[in-house]
């Protein structure tokens, strides 16, 4: 028992009629469970399971024998891995389940912001406009596609580098500098601002600038 406490792994352990054997201090996070409940069965008790019938799910596991893995969300919005498995005894009897709830919040975080990034890159790219991104040292962090296409620049010539630096530094202009400078410092917007000027690769271009911090 000391041994699964120290796992921090939400166990539960049902006999063959699915009534709590023995669980884990962490199995209350997923079940409302006292020590009271040993003995009990899983139906009667209060699952934290958004969108999940425990009981449900144990009974097809124990009829089946097939184990089962899914990804599951409590009522607070932790996510976990749970596992149902067949526990068989050293004379190969099934003797009942076993429930183990992994914590994966920093995995399923993770995902959530890499699925934002791709879908925020997806509108950006589309925008057909060019468009920058900053730090607050000038330097470019990401471009969308139609700015390579519309300056002739590669993602090595653009990406780490300053925005005055790039395109052979067609973009160190007075003009542009006070303006962004404004902008960061003072956390206000520009439009409109007219730039005109020759670039490297892709020749003369007049254009309107707009910056947000």
């Amino acid at each position: 028992q000391n041994l699964l406490n120290s796992t921090d792994i939400a166990t539960i352990f049902l006999d063959d009629d699915l009534q709590i054997n023995r669980y884990t201090v962490q199995a209350p996070q997923i079940v409302s469970l006292r020590s009271s409940d040993v003995g009990r069965p899983l139906s009667e008790l209060t699952s934290k399971l958004k969108n999940v019938d425990l009981g449900r799910e144990c009974k097809a596991v124990l009829d089946t024998l097939v184990p089962k893995r899914q990804r599951v969300e409590t009522m607070d919005g932790t996510w976990y891995l749970m596992r149902i498995l067949p526990y068989r005894t050293t004379e190969k009897v099934i003797d009942g389940l076993v429930l183990t709830f992994v914590n994966i919040q920093e995995l399923k975080d993770a995902e959530t912001t890499a699925e934002l990034r791709t879908y925020f890159e997806s509108i950006f790219n589309a925008v057909r406009q060019p468009l920058v991104v900053l730090d607050n040292e000038y330097v470019v962090l990401s471009v969308n596609q139609y700015f390579y296409d519309t300056f002739q620049l590669e993602s090595s010539d653009v990406i780490g580098h300053s925005l005055y630096e790039i395109g052979k530094g067609a973009w160190d202009q007075p003009k542009l500098k006070e303006a962004v400078n404004a902008v960061l410092a003072e956390n206000a917007t520009l439009n409109n601002l007219e730039i005109e000027q020759e670039y490297a690769n892709a020749g003369k271009k007049k254009f309107t600038l707009s910056v947000r911090r």
